[in-house]
This record gives structure tokens, C-alpha cells and sequence, in this order.
């Protein structure tokens, strides 16, 4: 299952549709799931999904993918990931802490931004 976790997340993100998001995430992700970064506080699979929709309207055309290996070691994921809008130019970058709940899911996700690349 670990090779799958930072596509999955993905892939749940890029749907368009609440209900297929939810149900993405849900199979994933604990029912009380935390996600925090620089931007965002979220609790649950609701508040999770409904901001994977703000996303895509208020980021239309951007993708997240996963850069190289997950690193794993004692139920806590690295992954490393990156940005890219419509034009294929990469808009950010950055890495990921999963916490896995003992039943595989993610119990929670932290994001770390790369700072921005200077000119």
C-alpha cells in the first residue's frame, strides 16, 4: 500500500465530482483525518474534500504528482511533490509527512513548501 499513497491523495484531489472525491479520500483516509500546511487547517473527510473542490476552482488546471520515492519508517511517510499548471511550467514544490493510522489509511498529512525559486 505504500507505493500508492501520494498517488492516491492525488488522484482523489483531481476529481471533479464531491462525491467521487469523497469516496476517493475515503478509502484512504481515516473518517477524522487532519491536513495542515502554510494555506490550510483542515479536520475530517468533509472539510478535506470540500477544499480538493476549492482547489480546482480557484486553481483551475493545476496538478500535483509525486516527485521520486516515498521514504517510510514506523507507520510515517516522506513524499515529495510537485506543482504544475495548464502550460507544464512547475508553479511549486514541496514534501509531505503522512501519519498512518494501524489500519493503513492516513491518519494525517502535513505539507512543507519549498520556498519559491528566485529569478
Amino acid at each position: 500500500m505504500c507505493s500508492a499513497i501520494y498517488i492516491s491523495p492525488v488522484a482523489g484531489r483531481g476529481q471533479r465530482h464531491d462525491r467521487t472525491r469523497q469516496d476517493a479520500f475515503t478509502r484512504i483516509a481515516a473518517a477524522d483525518v487532519r491536513f495542515r500546511d502554510r494555506f490550510s487547517l483542515l479536520d475530517g473527510l468533509a472539510d478535506l474534500t470540500a477544499h480538493a473542490g476549492a482547489a480546482q476552482r480557484f486553481m483551475p488546471g493545476v496538478r500535483l504528482e509525486r516527485r521520486g520515492e516515498i521514504r517510510h519508517s514506523h507507520g510515517m511517510v516522506l513524499a515529495d511533490w510537485f506543482a504544475t499548471a495548464r502550460d507544464g511550467q512547475e508553479r511549486m514544490s514541496g514534501t509531505s509527512l503522512f501519519v498512518m493510522a494501524p489500519d493503513g489509511r492516513i491518519n494525517s498529512v502535513t505539507g512543507f513548501a519549498n520556498p519559491p525559486a528566485r529569478p
